[in-house]
C-alpha cells in the first residue's frame, strides 16, 4: 500500500498538472478554487479514498504556503482537509463539529469571508446527508447565503452549486415554495448551464409540479428540453419529455401526454435507457385504459415487468415498489374487465400489499418531516425570540446613545451660551470701564477749565468795578458740573464697572446723605479732594466735611483710612 502511494505520488509531481498545481500560489481566490477542485477532488467521487495518500499530496502544498507566508493558502488548505474528512465520514459528529467551530473561530487571513462561507457550506451539506439536527443545518444554510448572496459569480464561483445544495435541502424536505425560491435564484446566477444545473432546472418543475401550479411546470421542463437538445444530453431529453409527458398527463390534455410518451418510448428503446422505457410504458397503458384499450394497456404494463425481473429477478418488486404497484393496478383492470377475476384479485392484493407498504414508508417521511419542522419551527422562534430581545438590547443602546448624544449637544449649546453670555459681559464690562474713564477725565477736564476759569475771573475782577464781580462770583457758585441728570448717566456707567457697589453700601452704611454717597463714589475713584470738589460744585472745605462726618460714622480710628474701607466694600 505504502509502495502504491508513493508510486502514485511520484507520478503526479512529475506530470503538466503539477506544473499547473503550482499557480496556486500566484492566483486570486476565484482561479484558486478552481486549482483546489481539480487537484483535489474532495467534492466529487473521483477523490483519493486513501487517508494516507491524500495527506501526502496536501502536504507539499501546505508546507511551500507556510514557506510563502501565504496566510490565505494556509486557512483555505486545512478548510479542504476538513472538507475531505467530511465526505470519508471516517469521525465522529462531535469531533467534526469541533473542528467546524474551530475552523470558523480561527479564520482570519484576508479570504476570511469566503473560507467561512465554504466551511459552513461544507458543514451544512453534511447534517442534511447525516440526518441529524435539521434545525442547525438550515440554520447554516441560510447564514451561509445571507454571506454568499451579494458575491458575484467572477469572486465567488461556488455560489450556483451553494443556492442549489440549500434548494435540494428544502426539497428533501418537501418545502417546495423554498426549494423554487432558492433554485430561481441560481438559475438567474448562470448563463451556461452545466450538468448540476440542468437538474436545477428540473428539480423548479417538479417543484412547482407538486405545488399544482401545473403552467410554470411546463415551462421549466421546456426549459429543460431546450438545453438537453442543446448538449445532445440522451438522459435529459428523455427525462425532460418524460416529466412534459407526466404534465400533460396531469393537466387531463391526455393526446399530447400520449405523442409525448410514445417519444419518450422510442427514444428509450433506441438509446437503452430501462427507467425511460419503464415510466413510458406505465404512462401509455395508464392512457390505453382511459380509451378503454385493455389490450395495449396489458402490452404496455407487461413490457416494465419484464425488463425490471429480468434485471432483478424475483427481487424486482422490492427493488421498484412504485413501478411494481403502477403494473399490478393495470394488469387487475384489465384482468377484471376480461373477466379473469382471479388474476384480477391478486394483481389488486399485490397492489394493495405495495400500496400498504409505500404508504407506511411515506407515513415514515411524513412524521420524520413533520417532526423536523416542529423542531425547525420551534427553533426558529426561539431564534426570533432571541434576535427580538437582540433588537430590542440595539434599540435601547441606541436610543441611551441618542440621548447621551442629545444631552452632549444641549449641554455643548449650553456652555457656549453661557461662555457668549460672559464675553458679552466682559464686552460690557470694557465698554463701561471705556466710557466711565471718558466722562471721567471730561470731568476732570471741566475741572482745568474751572481753574483756568477761577484765574481768568480773578484777573478780571481787577479789571471790573465791585458789583459786576459779585455777579460773577455768585454765578461760579451756583453752577454744577455734576448735574441729576450726569449723576444718573454716571452711577449706570459706574455700577457696569464696580457691579453691586452702591448696594453693598447702602446695606453697610444706610444713613448716608446723596452727597456722602457721591462722595464716597468718586472717591472709589481715585479722585483728588480738588476734583471731588469741582465735579460736586461744593469747596475744599466741604470734601474735609464729607471725609469727616464719614469717618465719625465708620467710627474710624485717627490712623484708619477711609479710602481703604471704600476699597473693602
Amino acid at each position: 500500500m505504502k509502495y502504491s502511494t508513493l508510486l502514485f505520488l511520484l507520478c503526479y509531481l512529475a506530470s503538466p498538472a503539477f506544473g499547473q498545481a503550482n499557480d496556486i500560489f500566484f492566483s486570486d481566490f476565484a482561479s484558486r478554487e478552481k486549482l483546489i477542485d481539480s487537484i483535489f477532488k474532495t467534492q466529487s467521487d473521483q477523490r483519493l479514498k486513501d487517508t494516507v495518500a491524500f495527506n501526502q499530496l496536501i502536504k507539499p502544498y501546505l508546507t511551500q504556503a507556510k514557506n510563502k507566508g501565504d496566510q490565505a493558502l494556509i486557512e483555505r488548505l486545512h478548510l479542504e482537509y476538513f472538507r475531505y474528512r467530511l465526505q470519508q465520514g471516517s469521525r465522529s459528529y462531535t469531533t467534526n463539529l469541533h473542528d467546524y467551530n474551530y475552523l470558523v473561530d480561527n479564520f482570519s487571513s484576508k479570504d476570511k469571508h469566503y473560507l467561512e462561507v465554504i466551511a459552513m457550506q461544507a458543514y451544512a451539506n453534511y447534517l442534511r446527508d447525516l440526518g441529524k439536527n435539521y434545525a442547525f443545518t438550515f440554520e447554516l444554510y441560510i447564514e451561509a447565503f445571507y454571506k454568499y448572496e451579494n458575491f458575484t459569480i467572477r469572486d465567488f464561483p461556488h455560489k450556483i452549486d451553494y443556492l442549489y445544495d440549500i434548494g435540494i435541502a428544502y426539497y428533501q424536505f418537501r418545502d417546495f415554495e423554498n426549494t423554487i425560491h432558492y433554485l430561481t435564484k441560481a438559475v438567474a446566477e448562470s448563463n451556461n448551464l452545466y450538468e448540476r444545473n440542468t437538474g436545477l432546472v428540473n428539480t423548479i418543475g417538479l417543484s412547482y409540479r407538486e405545488l399544482g401550479k401545473l403552467d410554470s411546470s411546463m415551462i421549466y421542463f421546456q426549459k429543460l428540453n431546450q438545453f438537453a437538445l442543446r448538449k445532445n444530453d440522451p438522459s435529459w431529453i428523455l427525462i425532460s419529455r418524460l416529466n412534459i409527458g407526466h404534465t400533460y398527463f396531469m393537466s387531463q390534455n391526455y393526446t399530447m401526454a400520449k405523442k409525448e410518451m410514445e417519444f419518450c418510448h422510442t427514444y428509450a428503446l433506441k438509446t437503452n435507457q430501462k427507467f425511460g422505457i419503464s415510466e413510458a410504458c406505465i404512462a401509455l397503458a395508464q392512457i390505453a385504459l382511459l380509451e378503454q384499450n385493455y389490450l395495449l394497456a396489458q402490452q404496455k404494463a407487461l413490457e416494465p415487468y419484464k425488463i425490471w425481473k429480468e434485471k432483478f429477478g424475483e427481487k424486482w418488486i422490492q427493488e421498484r415498489m412504485s413501478v411494481a404497484k403502477d403494473i399490478f393496478d393495470i394488469l387487475a383492470k384489465v384482468y377484471a374487465h376480461n373477466g379473469n377475476y382471479a388474476l384480477a384479485y391478486k394483481y389488486r392484493d399485490s397492489s394493495l400489499v405495495i400500496k400498504d407498504s409505500l404508504n407506511r414508508q411515506y407515513n415514515a417521511l411524513q412524521l420524520s418531516t413533520a417532526q423536523h419542522k416542529v423542531v425547525l419551527s420551534k427553533y426558529q422562534q426561539e431564534k426570533q425570540a432571541l434576535n427580538f430581545e437582540r433588537k430590542k438590547q440595539t434599540l435601547i443602546r441606541n436610543a441611551l446613545l441618542i440621548i447621551i448624544f442629545l444631552s452632549s449637544i444641549i449641554a455643548l449649546l449650553f456652555i457656549n451660551n453661557q461662555r457668549l453670555k460672559r464675553k458679552k459681559l466682559e464686552d460690557d464690562k470694557k465698554n463701561a470701564e471705556a466710557k466711565l474713564n471718558d466722562f471721567t477725565k471730561a470731568l476732570q477736564q471741566k475741572t482745568e477749565l474751572i481753574d483756568q476759569f477761577s484765574n481768568e475771573l480773578e484777573q478780571y475782577r481787577e479789571k471790573k468795578t465791585e458789583d459786576n464781580r459779585n455777579d460773577i462770583i455768585f454765578q461760579l457758585q451756583q453752577s454744577t458740573i455734576l448735574t441729576d441728570e450726569q449723576w444718573d448717566e454716571f452711577r449706570n456707567m459706574f455700577e457696569q464697572v464696580h457691579r453691586g457697589f452702591l448696594t453693598r453700601l447702602k446695606q453697610k452704611m444706610p444713613d448716608l446723605t446723596p452727597a456722602e454717597i457721591r462722595f464716597v463714589v468718586l472717591s472709589k475713584l481715585n479722585l483728588s479732594p480738588k476734583d471731588m470738589a469741582n465735579i460736586l460744585g461744593v469747596g475744599p472745605s466741604a470734601i474735609r466735611k464729607y471725609r469727616y462726618r464719614l469717618r465719625n460714622k465708620l467710627h474710624l480710628p485717627e490712623d484708619g483710612s477711609i479710602d481703604e474701607v471704600i476699597a473693602m466694600i
